[in-house]
């Protein structure tokens, strides 16, 4: 084996199914002082492989009953970004995600998350209504494990 020094190794791009499963943690607000009644809220992010194409819907998001769905996905290393639109949550998990109504139907999301280990995945979300920035959440995420 040859090691050259000085020449950038390629970095291999983590697998999908590495964040296949469920998360769960908690969506905080991503500012220095937010609102005393804004506490960061537990949430649940699932993705699965669909197709050879990875899917994953979080809920709640916003605090109500919508949920962020993605839209496009793309792995480099152990980073995931993803776009995402809002909605409501679909009547079932093979149900497709429905169109969102009012204000939410101009919301899109631009999650970037890095996993660390095979059990924890940080990240932040940058919400746009329309072409502008919005809001930014923080994002401390362990994977769901299962009971046996």
């Amino acid at each position: 084996m040859l090691l050259v020094f000085g020449e950038a190794q390629a970095q291999q791009d983590a697998p999908a199914s590495s964040f296949v499963g469920a998360w769960t943690g908690y969506q905080g607000w991503a500012i220095e002082n937010p609102p005393p009644e804004r506490h960061p809220q537990p949430i649940t992010f699932t993705m699965k492989l669909v197709d050879q194409k990875l899917v994953g819907v979080m809920s709640p998001f916003f605090g109500g009953t919508d949920t962020a769905f993605f839209t496009d996905v793309e792995i480099t290393g152990n980073r995931l970004r993803a776009r995402a639109a809002v909605g409501p949550p679909p009547a079932d998990a093979d149900t497709p995600q429905r169109p969102a109504r009012g204000f939410v139907a101009n919301v899109t999301v631009q999650f970037d998350f890095t996993l660390h280990d095979r059990n924890t995945l940080t990240g932040t979300a940058d919400v746009f209504m329309g072409d502008v920035k919005w809001i930014t959440f923080n994002y401390d995420l362990g994977r769901q494990r299962s009971r046996y």
